[in-house]
């Protein structure tokens, strides 16, 4: 199954943008609608008419999260009616803290909801720095452990300040760059940045 995975934002809602995000580097994440969520735009990219996905939410326990999960079910139902899909909505629930319990609180959670042969779509934007790098190492850490799961695409939006534009970036390949570089170091290579490109660039074409 598709499942795609996310985090509340932590700014009120009043201070949630919305925009068209402009897609930096693959050119499928563009969704010609104003959204709030960057994972709107992964879904509308991946998941296929009247097909059935799974979508979760991290939400910690604050106030902020849960209002702005409210907006995100307004704006998600709106997509699942436009392209007829059938989203089952599901919920994370974590302490609002950085804590090393939360962040393994969280680590458990992610895996829990991962099964052999998914694919998994991620978004990276919102939460706090840990809470993003949990979010990399449960992935890491099902890929590893489970049959046939699949990577379909990580991504990470933001407001460039300059341009006053929304953009996404397809940052999977950083997924796979770790992977490689674990396999390099183990192997004593010391110049590994072109055999890196060389096998992102063979993973990319391969999603």
């Amino acid at each position: 199954m598709k499942k795609f995975f996310s985090i509340s934002p932590y700014q009120p809602v009043s201070g949630l943008k919305k925009s068209v995000y402009e897609a930096a580097d693959n050119s499928n994440l563009f969704y010609n609608k104003e959204i709030s969520f960057p994972i709107l735009s992964v879904i509308n990219a991946y998941a296929v008419d009247n097909e059935e996905i799974a979508v979760y939410t991290v939400v910690p326990e604050y106030q902020n999260s849960k209002d702005n999960y409210e907006e995100f079910k307004k704006q998600i139902a709106e997509l699942e009616s436009e392209k007829n899909l059938k989203i089952m909505l599901k919920v994370i629930s974590v302490e609002y803290s950085d804590s090393l319990d939360t962040m393994l609180d969280l680590f458990q959670k992610m895996i829990d909801c991962i099964d052999e042969n998914d694919k998994i779509y991620m978004c990276v934007t919102f939460g706090s720095k840990p809470l993003s790098i949990v979010q990399m190492m449960a992935v890491n850490y099902a890929y590893r452990v489970f049959k046939n799961i699949r990577i379909g695409a990580i991504v990470y939006g933001k407001f460039d300040h300059n341009s006053k534009k929304s953009v996404i970036f397809d940052e999977t390949s950083l997924f796979y760059m770790d992977e490689i570089v674990r396999t390099l170091a183990q192997n004593g290579v010391k110049n590994p940045k072109e055999i890196i490109k060389m096998f992102i660039n063979d993973k990319d074409s391969e999603v």
